[in-house]
């Protein structure tokens, strides 16, 4: 009587097993496997399980501050589109820099000379709930857009805690825009 000793490999969860041919090992092996199989599962079942509990307990409400810099003539209309989707508080500073813009460095105006290699823009710097970001974002992209080189750019990312220092209030309770 002849066996066949051919072996295969199987790759089960990163781990490689060695599956030799011949008939009575093969179902051996098969039962073996496959009652680790359900084995590794259970655990990866206890763990993911475990796991989400976890981020269930530890999970707050999210903030994100939104940074926006853009033209200086589209202030005015971002700011009206900021209030009308609900965004009552930003703060916004007067920043100057480099960009894409190709122009000569010096323009003459009435007897002056200009350096305009750089551009003026207004920095804006709204802190938001994480449900109201989108709303805060589609605003801004809508009211500042010209199509033109220069629009500006928009940068999100996350707050860990926010404190009002008048009445000690921390977390998403203390940011000026309500929970619409």
């Amino acid at each position: 009587m002849s066996y066949n000793t051919d072996i295969y490999y199987i790759n089960v969860a990163n781990n490689i097993y060695l599956i030799p041919l011949c008939s009575f090992f093969w179902i051996i092996y098969v039962v073996l496997l496959c009652s680790s199989i359900k084995l590794l599962y259970f655990c990866a079942g206890i763990t993911k399980h475990t796991q989400s509990l976890y981020i269930k307990k530890s999970k707050k409400k999210s903030m994100k501050k939104i940074e926006a810099i853009i033209r200086t003539s589209k202030f005015q209309e971002v700011k009206l589109a900021l209030r009308e989707a609900g965004i009552d508080f930003f703060s916004y500073t007067d920043v100057t820099g480099v960009g894409n813009e190709v122009e000569k460095a010096e323009h003459s105006y009435r007897g002056t000379v200009y350096d305009t290699s750089y551009i003026p823009r207004q920095l804006l710097t709204i802190v938001v709930r994480d449900i109201n970001m989108q709303k805060t974002v589609d605003a801004i992209l809508k009211a500042a857009k010209t199509g033109d080189i220069g629009d500006g750019k928009i940068f999100v990312s996350d707050i860990i805690e926010s404190y009002r220092i008048r009445n000690d209030e921390k977390g998403d309770t203390s940011l000026y825009n309500s929970e619409k």
